[in-house]
């Protein structure tokens, strides 16, 4: 399987500010299978919850962000990474979380956390 910037490479050519979650749908969208399988990937509700987290966690950290598809890390951040800030912010709020996800995405979490 190619590498995931590989398969948009072709795109961003023509499009340098596209995110790359616009053009790995542009890829699937011209039928490229291993585009197509990783789009359905990363819309999965494994995938989704994980953002969702993030992005709620975010408030332990304010040193991570989101930027388009990826996440960032300035200076001076408690944590070394998006799975450990996730982690410490699941079990201090596991009810709290519970409460507030969308049906389609407790599954997931219940299966992870």
């Amino acid at each position: 399987m190619k590498m995931a910037e590989e398969l948009v490479k072709p795109v961003w050519k023509d499009n340098p500010g596209m995110t790359f979650g616009h053009a790995l749908k542009v890829v699937a969208d011209q039928g490229d299978p291993q585009a197509k399988a990783l789009l359905e990937h990363l819309r999965s509700p494994a995938m989704r919850l994980e953002e969702v987290l993030f992005d709620k966690a975010v408030g332990l950290d304010p040193y991570w962000e989101r930027e388009g598809d990826h996440y960032r890390c300035r200076e001076g951040a408690a944590y070394e990474t998006p799975e450990e800030l996730i982690r410490v912010f699941v079990q201090s709020h596991r009810d709290e979380i519970l409460s507030e996800l969308p049906d389609d995405l407790k599954e997931a979490f219940e299966a992870r956390y």
